[in-house]
């Protein structure tokens, strides 16, 4: 019950904050961001949409039907697939909303105000769990879909064993890196162990090159790159701390938790000059203009590399947390549960919709197939010939980790909900020299634990 009460209360608050706000004049455009959620950008929460889908969706004889996605640099992909929906009938028209600001704030306000689309992002896990349990997402148990994703994608979307959410694609994080900048500092070999990635650093720098770009004033980035080396670190223990964290009997202060802030001052040691004054954008541009050689995010990071630079050649390399070359690993992770709205006016026609985001169908333009099928696009989630991307070294190597369970699970997910928000915050002051290794593990214990009770 308390738990119940401190979720319901924070999105409260989130309608508070946003009715603050909707009076002030504020402006700016999306962030190239997609996260899985996982971004936090700052700011309103505005919806953007083209001049002709505004147009259109005036049209009085059809029925409109709405879906709201957190920021990204995919609006031109998103508009395409949504525009290949609309082709196909003449009674739905569909529109694609992303929204520019705080996402979960967003979202909370809409939840609140009983308010929400016909259909929209979720992250999974936690938070999607937490909408279902309050019945403010459909039960989808019954959608063909459910028949053509693979097992493995389920648990992040399904609540007491029945399925709550569409999950779209499988997004994988690591170590990018630019080939051509590795060539030019005579790196032949990718490093498989911590000290092998400490000298391609070295390396880089003696060639003029900064090895990381900095992006650590969005704290989503900060919290996306902690998640990846404490699951690195935990290897095969980290469901179960998972599960004990959940349960309020466990704390980060795991054995191999130095490896994490190990690894976290190597790349605030090689992230160039002033640093904390990097968001994503410039972390994006900075390794797409070949100024720093890798990139610590996931695949959405390499849509706005390449469409910044068309030329780049972009590679993967699993993170290399400790001396042993097994134990580098990629982070894998249910990228994003699409939903409906049970409350919605149209929820034949947005089931409608979602059997069209779902198909599968081979050779059909579809949004798996326009999403996925580019730099940036993340794993599939069934089964689905790709074409345009399978030639890319990052995404060989993806599927070759991926192939040889070379994976690990995205921890802030799967803590209970409001988690990801605390290691945000509180890794970030570590980034910018504000607290110490010892006091960012004593507030994430503090902040997160509470949640279980």
């Amino acid at each position: 019950m308390k738990k119940n009460k401190t979720w319901i209360a924070a999105l409260t608050a989130s309608a508070v904050i946003m009715a603050g706000l909707s009076g002030c004049s504020t402006s700016g455009t999306p962030q190239t961001t997609a996260q899985t959620a996982s971004s936090g950008q700052s700011g309103t929460a505005e919806k953007t949409e083209t001049a002709t889908q505004a147009e259109e969706s005036k049209s009085t004889d059809k029925i409109n039907i709405t879906m709201a996605v957190w920021s990204s640099s995919s609006a031109a992909l998103q508009e395409e697939a949504a525009n290949a929906f609309n082709e196909t009938q003449d009674r739905i028209h569909f529109t694609v909303e992303m929204q520019s600001g705080d996402y979960a704030q967003y979202l909370g306000a809409k939840t609140v105000a009983n308010d929400l689309p016909d259909l929209f992002y979720m992250n999974p896990y936690s938070e999607l769990q937490q909408y279902a349990k309050n019945g403010y997402i459909l039960d989808l148990s019954d959608q063909p879909f459910v028949s053509r994703i693979y097992d493995s994608t389920k648990a992040g979307v399904s609540y007491d064993g029945k399925i709550y959410g569409y999950p779209s694609s499988v997004e994988y994080w690591g170590i990018f890196y630019n080939i051509d900048l590795f060539e030019q500092a005579g790196i032949t070999e990718i490093p498989t162990t911590f000290s092998e990635l400490e000298t391609i650093c070295q390396t880089l720098k003696d060639n003029d090159i900064t090895p990381f770009a900095a992006m650590y004033k969005d704290s989503w980035t900060c919290e996306q790159v902690f998640s990846a080396l404490f699951a690195a670190a935990m290897q095969d223990n980290l469901t179960e701390w998972i599960q004990q964290m959940n349960q309020g009997e466990s704390t980060f202060r795991q054995e191999p938790v130095d490896k994490v802030f190990r690894f976290l001052d190597l790349m605030k040691e090689n992230s160039g000059i002033n640093y904390m004054d990097a968001d994503s954008t410039a972390g994006y541009n900075s390794f797409a203009s070949g100024d720093a050689a890798m990139i610590f995010l996931g695949n959405f990071a390499l849509r706005s590399a390449r469409n910044t630079n068309p030329d780049i050649r972009i590679g993967l390399m699993a993170i290399p947390i400790s001396e042993d070359p097994d134990e580098a690993k990629i982070m894998t992770n249910t990228g994003v549960g699409i939903v409906v709205n049970p409350n919605g006016e149209h929820i034949e026609e947005a089931l409608e919709v979602l059997d069209f985001l779902s198909d599968n169908t081979e050779g059909a333009k579809n949004w798996t197939s326009i999403l996925l099928d580019s730099v940036g696009g993340a794993l599939p989630s069934m089964p689905i010939t790709l074409k345009n991307i399978v030639n890319e070294p990052f995404y060989q190597s993806a599927t070759q980790y991926v192939a040889e369970g070379k994976t690990m699970d995205k921890i802030s997910n799967q803590l209970n909900s409001g988690a990801m928000e605390v290691i945000k915050s509180t890794v970030q002051g570590y980034f910018a020299g504000m607290s110490t290794q010892d006091e960012v593990l004593a507030q994430l214990d503090d902040e997160i634990l509470k949640l279980a009770e």
